[in-house]
């Protein structure tokens, strides 16, 4: 599905409807119509300005994200070792779980000597795996599976069969010296408050048998707009988790745009799904006295990447790195002025649209993207 450009008012929610790690099931989704486009930006009276305190004073966890699924080589690329192995990143690893529908309690997991194989690869470059993040998919979808629509007909059971998956993938980062285990990403369904009692008891499993790993959960959009509904959980982590994707602005022309300008987003500004970030940052320090790791942040390499999730181009090339490094210094302005923000994963390191580093598997040259990267998390 590409969404039209629309006209939005204050306070609408646009959904991206089973969309891989974007903002899954918003229920109160707009419906999209005719092709206007958005005439100004709202005004932001706020101050956000770069100054020479170190941006990444206080982040402990600086990650790109890397996944594995069963059908793909178990090993990093040659392109991606030799680029991973000049970065200032550490691994967010995404190893792809299995369900054969969205209503099955049945869960497989790829064997463990696959998933060792590729941290091993990782760790090959010197750089580490800091969190390990399995993924729910099924076979025929894969990461793309909508798995805030995820439904078991057995809770009790997924409850049950979820645990042996975090329990075996908390002994693997035992091995590694994994620090971060998320233990659960877009599953808004799981999340509902009168499932807390369930998190709970796989919280309390892991933290006995495995005390120095720290748990957190990547919430989606649906979750972040649900703290009556899906908060609960919340209390159980080491740290709470937000995927952040935010629509920086309505402006197309990405040359015009100043990281300064569009850290707006990050208060509900310039922003069509008005999420003011700092509000939801500030309500869980509030209610639980949890710091932050932006789970998932990340920015499709296209010339109107800062506008939609899905490029309105009719012939979009991926590969426009200067719209991926404008996103990615936003974040880094943001969370510089965010102090309970103490971790952040970009989504993807390598990846046909989200990547950050070239295409072409000979290129070992950094993209602007990447120098970003590397700039902003050398930077303390």
């Amino acid at each position: 599905m590409v969404y039209q450009k629309t006209n939005w008012e204050k306070g609408m929610v646009i959904s991206s409807d089973g969309l891989n790690n974007l903002e899954d099931g918003v229920s109160n989704a707009v419906k999209l119509t005719g092709d206007q486009t958005i005439e100004e930006d709202i005004t932001f009276t706020g101050s956000i300005t770069f100054n020479d305190t170190p941006i990444l004073k206080g982040l402990k966890y600086k990650m790109v994200s890397m996944g594995l699924a069963d059908t793909t080589n178990p090993s990093i690329t040659p392109h991606q070792a030799s680029h991973l192995s000049r970065s200032n990143a550490n691994v967010s690893f995404n190893p792809m779980v299995y369900v054969p529908d969205k209503n099955s309690y049945s869960i497989t997991m790829q064997d463990n000597s696959r998933v060792e194989q590729y941290i091993n690869s990782i760790e090959a470059t010197g750089r580490k795996v800091s969190m390990m993040k399995p993924h729910i998919g099924t076979p025929k979808q894969g990461d793309a599976f909508d798995r805030a629509s995820y439904d078991p007909s057995d809770y009790t059971q997924f409850f049950k069969n979820w645990k042996v998956v975090l329990m075996n993938y908390a002994e693997i980062s035992n091995r590694h010296n994994i620090e971060l285990l998320c233990i659960g990403c877009e599953q808004y369904l799981q999340t509902r408050d009168q499932y807390a009692a369930n998190w709970k008891d796989i919280a309390d499993t892991l933290h006995t048998a495995y005390p120095n790993l720290k748990l957190t959960y990547a919430m989606n959009t649906t979750e972040i707009l649900s703290p009556d509904t899906n908060y609960k959980f919340i209390q159980y982590l080491d740290y709470a988790g937000i995927n952040v994707y935010p629509k920086y602005t309505s402006d197309p022309d990405y040359t015009k745009q100043t990281p300064e300008q569009l850290a707006h987003a990050w208060y509900g500004t310039n922003h069509y799904t008005q999420i003011n970030f700092a509000d939801v940052v500030e309500t869980i320090w509030q209610r639980y006295h949890k710091e932050i790791i932006i789970t998932e942040s990340g920015l499709r390499s296209v010339d109107d990447g800062l506008v939609w999730m899905l490029s309105n181009l009719k012939n979009p090339n991926y590969e426009n790195f200067e719209v991926v490094r404008l996103a990615i210094e936003t974040i880094a302005l943001i969370t510089k002025n965010e102090p309970r923000i103490k971790g952040v994963a970009w989504w993807v390191f390598s990846d046909w649209s989200f990547g950050i580093i070239p295409h072409l598997e000979t290129d070992d040259s950094f993209t602007v993207a990447e120098e970003s990267i590397n700039n902003w998390y050398g930077g303390q």
